[in-house]
């Protein structure tokens, strides 16, 4: 088999395993799929499927396939971490500046003492400090272990929960945020290397200047241009924030962060990605007439003139109806439809959802 074959062969094992574990398992309650996705990856590696199928193992995934296969994972995880930023809100990181330090604070510096008390307690023992670390390097060490967030893990977690887009979901997301930023920095402490610290502040520096140019020059292109301009950002500060010791994750995050969602267009983009439904009395399909509503199932007649609300946003068949709040409400059956709320046809009976709060 050639290079490319087994490299599809273990993205389908990469993909389809966790999938099916947690499908068929039905483990979403008590592990979602992202949980799924993370043992599976340890009983994908080399310390379970490795050491029972050895020959096996190296085959699949050898190291060209393994280089392949970080190189795609890296880029998933920077479009990823670049869109939480973007879901981030900075002018309510400004707002709730004083509430968002001392929560960031809290939560980064209790575990971060729990963990360096238990390394004082590990250095009684032998074999746990490595030959070249000195005590407080292995105490700090390991009290940020147990202190860092996975940023990428929460964020799907939250999503999960559906509460990414709600007030709480913005909290955690600036509390996380901060906290992934400011844990470098105590990486970069215990390496005691001034060189990098000198980066990391260069960097810093740079992507603050280059911030407002930035800025200015997304404000004045054209939609189908911003996305482009976007992706080299973004490149562009993963590669500055991992040159100057960070993590490439950090650049992407802050890459994000200072980009406006409105530059996208992301309701035009859903609307326009959405099914069409057809006005009553006629039988060409037609867009709802609202841009801001995202009609993302199988709208029907009586239904499209329903959803005008500027407010109204359609999420699939589980009829999830949104207002400008974020609040949401439940789906709930009736034979007819009002302005006020989403609806969606299923056969000849149609299902509306209360009005918001």
């Amino acid at each position: 088999m050639s290079t490319t074959e087994i490299f599809l062969l273990a993205m389908l094992i990469v993909f389809v395993v966790p999938y099916l574990v947690w499908r068929l398992g039905r483990t979403d309650y008590v592990a979602p799929l992202v949980i799924v996705q993370i043992l599976m990856g340890v009983v994908l590696g080399p310390g379970v499927l490795g050491a029972a199928f050895p020959d096996y193992h190296r085959f699949v995934f050898n190291p060209d396939v393994v280089k392949t296969l970080n190189g795609v994972a890296q880029w998933g995880v920077m479009l990823f971490v670049m869109l939480a930023g973007v879901e981030l809100d900075l002018k309510m990181v400004w707002t709730y500046r004083r509430e968002s330090a001392t929560t960031a604070g809290l939560s980064l510096g209790m575990p971060l003492l729990l963990g360096c008390a238990a390394a004082v307690l590990l250095m009684a023992y032998p074999g746990w400090m490595g030959a070249k670390a000195a005590p407080w390097q292995f105490t700090l060490g390991t009290g940020m272990a147990c202190a860092v967030t996975a940023l990428p893990v929460l964020v799907l977690l939250m999503e999960k929960l559906d509460i990414l887009r709600q007030p709480m979901g913005q909290r955690i997301l600036r509390y996380a945020s901060l906290d992934d930023v400011a844990i470098w920095g105590v990486l970069a402490i215990i390496m005691l290397d001034w060189e990098r610290m000198g980066r990391q502040l260069g960097f810093l520096a740079a992507f603050a200047l280059l911030t407002f140019a930035f800025r200015r020059l997304m404000a004045r292109l054209d939609t189908s241009d911003r996305w482009y301009v976007a992706i080299i950002w973004l490149i562009a500060c993963a590669f500055g924030a991992d040159w100057a010791g960070l993590h490439f994750m950090v650049g992407a995050f802050l890459a994000g962060v200072v980009m406006d969602a409105g530059w996208f267009r992301q309701q035009d983009l859903c609307s326009s990605s959405a099914p069409a439904c057809a006005p009553s009395g006629t039988s060409a399909a037609t867009p709802c007439s609202s841009p801001a509503a995202c009609c993302c199932s199988r709208p029907s007649a009586a239904s499209c003139s329903a959803r005008t609300s500027p407010a109204a946003c359609w999420h699939g068949s589980r009829a999830r109806h949104r207002s400008s709040a974020g609040c949401c409400s439940r789906r709930a059956s009736s034979k007819s439809s009002s302005p006020t709320s989403c609806s969606t046809s299923r056969s000849s009976r149609a299902r509306r959802s209360r009005p918001c709060c």
